[in-house]
């Protein structure tokens, strides 16, 4: 299925308020609910719908149609989380593959929304983390995201999607939470840009990991 005709059916759906017939799944995250303190509106299906007007105005048009695909499946893993400990959702994220990995085989969705509606569930809160992760963890993260360092276009939308996770609730993010978004994409694009120039003038894949984030570290400490 093309990507148009995807949004075409899910707008459409969403206006006649069918989508519990055309994506039953994301119909389901209206009976989820969130912790108040972050999440004001109280329930993910709401949460959602923010994200996605966040990007409708927030993100640029060349961007917009894998950003949206990533934000309408980046919490689907909260339909899974056990009832015992709603509304905390620990490990929705794991959780969250194998549903949307069933959902756009049954819709037939082309591979490349898919992989991105995979690593938006992965990726979404971890990469504005950055900032306090280890650089090992770092490396295997952008590594995976951007295709062994080869797709910076990857990064910025998954990074787009994180930001309107964070912005499409009914509370303003802290500046403390801003500030560690910005000094985390900052952290992210050096070390791809890094690792990319690598990549232009030596074989990359054959050095140790190990090798690599020695010569990472030693770059950014000159």
């Amino acid at each position: 299925m093309k990507i148009t005709e995807f949004f075409h059916r899910f707008y459409e759906a969403l206006s006649r308020n069918q989508l519990k017939i055309y994506l039953p799944e994301i119909e389901a995250l209206k009976n989820v609910p969130e912790m108040e303190e972050h999440h004001p509106e109280r329930n993910t299906f709401s949460h959602t719908m923010l994200t996605l007007e966040h990007a409708e105005n927030n993100v640029p048009a060349i961007n917009i149609n894998q950003v949206k695909f990533g934000l309408i499946f980046h919490d689907i893993g909260k339909l899974m989380t056990p009832k015992e400990i709603l509304p905390h959702h620990y490990g929705h994220e794991e959780r969250g593959i194998e549903i949307v990995e069933n959902v756009c085989n049954r819709l037939n969705i082309e591979y490349t929304y898919k992989n991105i509606a995979v690593l938006s569930i992965k990726y979404h809160l971890k990469l504005r983390r950055i900032c306090g992760m280890r650089i090992g963890h770092i490396f295997d993260m952008i590594r995976d995201i951007t295709n062994d360092f080869s797709d910076i276009l990857m990064l910025e939308i998954l990074f787009q999607v994180s930001e309107s996770d964070l912005f499409g609730r009914r509370k303003k993010p802290s500046e403390k939470q801003i500030t560690k978004l910005e000094k985390s994409k900052g952290i992210a694009y050096n070390m791809y840009t890094i690792f990319n120039d690598i990549k232009l003038n030596i074989s990359f894949q054959t050095l140790r990991r190990e090798t690599l984030l020695n010569y990472y570290c030693n770059k950014i400490n000159k």
